[in-house]
């Protein structure tokens, strides 16, 4: 990782607005760390990005916010 790396967190990320915006991330450059509560969905749309070239983390669940930036 070099310091021009911009990662982005997205949750929601398994389907609206929150997939459209990984995507549009992807597209620019960015790695993404992707969140949502459906884990089958949501590794369907890490793969989608990860086939662009992006380095992707998916993290399943809905967790309370400090639990969550644990995991992330």
């Amino acid at each position: 990782m070099t310091e021009s790396t911009r990662v982005a967190i997205i949750t929601g990320a398994s389907r609206g607005l929150g997939e459209l915006l990984s995507g549009l991330l992807a597209g620019r450059g960015y790695d993404l760390v992707l969140n949502a509560r459906g884990a089958e969905r949501l590794e369907e749309v890490a793969g989608s990005r990860r086939r662009e070239g992006r380095r992707v983390a998916a993290v399943a669940g809905q967790a309370p916010p400090l639990q969550m930036l644990a995991q992330i």
